[in-house]
């Protein structure tokens, strides 16, 4: 099943690291990718680009040309490009939703669909609301480390009362459906704590001896064996020595640091609990080095080789 790709904000390094990625990937079932033309017209001659007519061919890149109204500039957080990557988004989704294809999307940028009034901070919430999967979760995937998290873009001082029995039991669904993904039976998945050393007993927070308990122990997880709360200073330390399959973090920065510390180059954010396969690199739009062909494709290539591996 051919791979769909949103090339993203079109002043980011989205368009470059996409081209660069599928030049380096060898055998692919065929990519559509979905975007503006004037994008399209700086990619490299030798990925042979088609307009797509219905199928494409295994190796093949195919191109549906999105947005034709707008023009694309090179403004960091500009509410036109946000708009652009926005239709390249709705476009692709219709496709995946007919097809069941996979869908790798390239960086956009948070602050330009704030300015262009668009209601969604991020592609995870977007999908989720689009494919109607309220528990669909944000996942990172390394060779040294795996996490999920059980909330993504919000204020730290939102965490806490976000953290409730739905919202862990959704990322606890997540973690296993993620390992089950991977090919992982029986996956240890390890709690990290909220509060330093997992809040010490009480002393540093009584999240991990009020709260925690109760949700895990009321949680039907089946084969899976879940350890925790851990202390987050150690549990991903474990997981790297293969303690642990996955981690659960309970903030986005909590499981991204190490994960972006480790596999910056390579990691994948994955969205977990969809109908169809979605991923992106683990990286933004970095607007400071995009047009200079000084960006590293690793990441979009393992965003693109994990939904060839298991998104098909």
């Amino acid at each position: 099943m051919p791979i769909c790709i949103t090339l993203g904000d079109p002043a980011g390094i989205g368009p470059e690291v996409t081209f660069k990625a599928i030049k380096g990937i060898p055998n692919h079932p065929g990519i559509i990718l979905f975007a503006h033309h004037n994008t399209l017209k700086h990619a490299d001659n030798a990925l042979r680009i088609k307009p797509y007519s219905g199928s494409v061919e295994p190796n093949g890149v195919a191109a549906i040309e999105v947005a034709h109204q707008l023009s694309p500039n090179n403004h960091p957080n500009d509410p036109t490009n946000a708009k652009i990557a926005f239709e390249c988004l709705e476009t692709a989704l219709n496709h995946c939703k007919q097809h069941g294809s996979p869908l790798v999307t390239a960086p956009i940028s948070k602050a330009g669909f704030f300015n262009a009034g668009i209601p969604f901070t991020d592609h995870t919430t977007w999908l989720k609301h689009a494919f109607n999967c309220p528990n669909a979760g944000m996942a990172f995937y390394s060779t040294p480390l795996n996490v999920v998290l059980a909330t993504i873009h919000i204020a730290l001082d939102q965490v806490p009362k976000a953290l409730t029995k739905g919202c862990i039991h959704a990322a606890l669904t997540n973690a296993i459906t993620f390992a089950a993904t991977l090919g992982i039976n029986s996956p240890t998945i390890a709690i990290a704590g909220l509060n330093p050393h997992a809040g010490e007993h009480g002393q540093f927070g009584r999240f991990e001896v009020d709260a925690l308990p109760a949700i895990l122990e009321s949680f039907a997880h089946g084969a899976a064996n879940i350890v925790g709360p851990i202390s987050p200073d150690t549990v991903f330390k474990g997981a790297v020595d293969g303690q642990y399959d996955i981690v659960v973090a309970m903030y986005h920065d909590q499981g991204l640091i190490p994960v972006k510390l480790l596999a910056f180059d390579h990691a994948v954010n994955v969205t977990v609990g969809l109908p169809i396969c979605r991923t992106s690199p683990d990286h933004g739009t970095a607007y400071s080095i995009a047009n200079k062909q000084m960006a590293n494709p690793s990441a979009m290539a393992s965003a693109i080789q994990f939904a060839i591996n298991y998104g098909q």
